[in-house]
């Protein structure tokens, strides 16, 4: 079983103590920026527990929202010419302690298939792709159309 994510983990990547973490996550955004520091964060953290044999080093380089729902962070892997489509969705950034782990956690889970299935797809980071191709291919349908 991979590493898993605690509260307390999150809380010190974002530089805040646990008890300004709980009361921070509740209340509601003042600024679409919360979310995209907290994001960058999390993508930093949850990189750095995910281990590959053909990822030697990683580094987020760039965050931005999708939809109401889903925030992407961009890794960079190696001398991928690609960056690396990390969905995070707002369950992990918005809620109460446990909720937050429950999602963190499950990005995390989920870490290492999706970053196989890019590497293939993607042969290495080297060929370009859409989010919609990339889900798509994730989802394991093979006949799609490209956008």
């Amino acid at each position: 079983m991979m590493n898993s994510i605690k509260f307390e983990e999150y809380c010190r990547a974002l530089g805040i103590n646990v008890e300004a973490g709980e009361l921070s996550f509740r209340l509601p955004l003042v600024h679409e920026g919360v979310l995209h520091f907290r994001a960058f964060c999390l993508a930093d953290l949850l990189i750095k527990k995910v281990h590959h044999d053909d990822i030697s080093w990683a580094e987020v380089k760039n965050v931005f929202t999708y939809s109401e729902d889903k925030i992407y962070a961009l890794i960079q892997f190696n001398s991928c010419a690609n960056a690396f489509p990390m969905e995070i969705p707002m369950s992990a950034l918005i809620g109460t302690k446990e909720a937050i782990e429950t999602g963190t956690n499950k990005i995390l889970n989920d870490l290492p298939e999706r970053i196989r299935v890019w590497l293939k797809v993607t042969k290495h980071g080297f060929k370009k792709i859409s989010l919609k191709e990339f889900h798509i291919k994730l989802s394991g349908r093979s006949n799609f159309v490209r956008s």
